[in-house]
């Protein structure tokens, strides 16, 4: 077998930036679209009452893509969501509807009050919409838009509320996994950018307290996907809980986390890590071919093409000999993998199973 002969060929420190600049480009583009690093990510700080009294907010990490926080609040606090930067919010409500009374809710009253202030006309909307919908059961969501006027928006920084209907004080397990779903796949529907999620369907005189926490935050890590939005989710504390109470909350929040973690597959790693790895190491590809080949147009997109579908094809190839390993194994591997492909391209390209085989003609 004879080995391939490279030539090295002259392009100049322009022509070659501005191609190699390229994937960096789309990775940018990228970031803009999903300004997310990490898919999965854990703080090492747990959770902690005292950290929330003094800053309202506590993050806690990364899930599937999700930036996932703590925050304590009051509704009539002046402040109330005022870490809230960016438009597009939601803010989910417990609605207890019962057939011989309308729909009622302690978080539900406080905001119909707050909207009867600053926008009447929302406020009007929102008790026709609860009016028609008397045949929802436990589970259901409803997604209602505000428009709140320009100069009253820093009052109540919310764009929707997604409104989590229960029964009677109480929303079993079942339906608790249902009204999440919903509600996060409305948030997706909707394009929310924050997503401030209460305790819902949780009273806190009610017996087994810390269970009712443990139901509410598995089920909200269960059907947490891997969605491009909502990007930020609070997980909403209320202020005036009793102490007992808001411990009871913590404790269940770090309890869950540190459950989710335990898994395999909730181990730190990228988000959307094969095609941000590959533009990357596409940069590194294209400036080692550029030393080899004339960097046109045309072989720049025969170079890229060639180089991704080879990454691909070689990232599938670790995960088939590597199923059943550790994340971070496969990862490294991957790395490994993608960094010789891209020193060795210009060889690799000049071999072929042809020529392995071809008998010599002397």
């Amino acid at each position: 077998m004879r080995v391939p002969k490279i030539t090295t060929t002259f392009n100049s420190s322009k022509r070659r930036g501005v191609f190699v600049v390229v994937p960096l480009l789309i990775l940018l583009v990228d970031y803009s679209f999903f300004p997310v690093i990490w898919d999965t990510y854990r703080y090492p700080q747990n959770a902690d009452i005292t950290y929330l009294l003094t800053h309202q907010t506590q993050p806690l990490g990364s899930v599937r893509g999700h930036h996932i926080h703590l925050s304590m609040d009051d509704i009539l606090d002046p402040k109330f969501l005022g870490y809230l930067k960016q438009p597009r919010n939601a803010l989910v409500i417990s609605v207890f509807t019962d057939a011989q009374a309308p729909a009622s809710g302690a978080l539900l009253r406080a905001v119909m009050q707050k909207l009867q202030k600053i926008s009447p006309n929302d406020y009007r909307k929102l008790v026709d919409r609860l009016k028609q919908q008397r045949s929802l059961t436990p589970g259901d969501t409803i997604s209602f838009s505000l428009a709140l006027p320009t100069d009253k928006y820093h009052e109540f920084p919310v764009d929707y509320l997604f409104l989590l209907v229960c029964e009677s004080g109480n929303l079993e397990k079942q339906d608790l996994d249902k009204g999440i779903k919903r509600v996060l796949d409305l948030a997706q529907k909707e394009k929310i950018s924050s997503l401030v999620l209460p305790g819902v369907g949780i009273n806190w005189e009610a017996r087994n307290l810390s269970g009712k926490f443990d139901e509410f935050f598995g089920a909200f890590f269960t059907n947490l996907s891997a969605t491009d939005r909502p990007l930020n989710i609070y997980l909403s504390l209320y202020t005036q809980w009793p102490s007992f109470v808001l411990e009871a909350a913590v404790a269940s929040v770090n309890s869950s986390w540190d459950a989710g973690f335990q898994k395999p597959n909730e181990t730190s790693t990228l988000y959307r890590g094969s095609f941000r790895l590959i533009m990357l190491f596409l940069c590194l590809c294209l400036f080692v071919s550029s030393f080899f080949a004339t960097l046109t147009l045309a072989n720049f997109f025969v170079i890229s093409l060639s180089f991704v579908g080879s990454a691909i094809g070689s990232n599938k190839l670790v995960d088939f000999f590597t199923e059943g390993y550790p994340p971070s194994i496969k990862s490294v591997l991957k790395i490994i993998v993608l960094t010789v492909l891209a020193f060795g391209f210009p060889f690799i390209v000049g071999l072929s199973p042809q020529k392995i085989f071809k008998k010599d003609e002397n």
